[in-house]
């Protein structure tokens, strides 16, 4: 944005500098002058407080951060009272999102496998699925041959798969501890953390942790949450701005687990 412009007292609004004259008749005390993008917004010091307040408050509740229709923005300048010039074609004001600040809620690695732990299994080790994913972090069998799990111990899991029948009639998937023990899916998620931020993601983290991606603010902990459905579908979104959104068929999105710690970053 460029340095504002302060008009005198009972000066009228017709400076060359903001294009065409204001509003006849309109006079303001401390004008500024604020021109973006081929709008130029003429206010109060107090009217652009309130504007800004407004705006802030729209992203706090993840409103509206990037305005496009001129008759939604011309509505809530008239509301405040703050003459403005428009162009013929409709606008556009970028950058909202790096004028807000973003307020983050800081959580260490535990806290980030427990609710991690909660997407996936609501906590339960010896949960499976039906794409034999298993475990409190559904390992899948990719990732259990680089963890370091054999062919054969991870044939021993899905040997071991049971599977019961709800009130409903839906399956629900089982497997036996013995196979795939609590200590080692712990072990496993701290792993695979790891593998992520300092292989598979690290240039991803670096290049895109404090943007925002199709309306998703991205935080290292939402990339890592994201990871769980696979390192090169997250990858695909963040590359693609968000146009190639892998969505398992049931469950979230790539964007969903992006946007589930958008307001959550973890302790490094």
């Amino acid at each position: 944005m460029r340095p504002t412009e302060h008009v005198p007292n009972g000066t009228r609004h017709t400076s060359e500098s903001m294009g065409v004259p204001t509003t006849a008749g309109r006079f303001f005390p401390e004008i500024r002058v604020i021109p973006q993008d081929g709008i130029q917004l003429l206010c109060t010091r107090a009217q652009g407080a309130v504007l800004t307040d407004t705006l802030q408050a729209g992203r706090a509740m993840r409103g509206i951060s990037t305005i496009k229709n001129t008759t939604a923005i011309g509505l809530l300048l008239i509301l405040l009272g703050i003459p403005v010039v428009l162009p013929e074609k409709s606008f556009e004001i970028d950058n909202v999102e790096e004028a807000v600040d973003i307020e983050l809620e800081y959580i260490n690695y535990q806290d980030l496998y427990t609710k991690i732990a909660h997407i996936e299994s609501r906590q339960n080790y010896d949960v499976a699925n039906k794409t034999r994913t298993v475990g409190k972090y559904q390992a899948s069998k990719a990732a259990l041959l680089e963890f370091g799990y054999s062919e054969e111990q991870v044939q021993a899991i899905y040997d071991s798969f049971d599977t019961v029948y709800t009130s409903k009639g839906h399956a629900r998937y089982h497997f036996d501890l013995e196979t795939f023990p609590p200590e080692d899916q712990e072990r496993f998620i701290r792993w695979y953390m790891h593998r992520m931020e300092t292989v598979y993601l690290k240039d991803i983290i670096a290049k895109y942790v404090g943007t925002t991606v199709n309306d998703v603010y991205i935080t290292r902990a939402g990339i890592l949450n994201a990871s769980m459905l696979g390192f090169n579908n997250v990858v695909k979104f963040l590359e693609s701005n968000g146009e190639i959104n892998f969505t398992p068929k049931r469950g979230y999105s790539v964007q969903n687990r992006l946007a589930q710690f958008e307001r959550i970053e973890v302790l490094s």
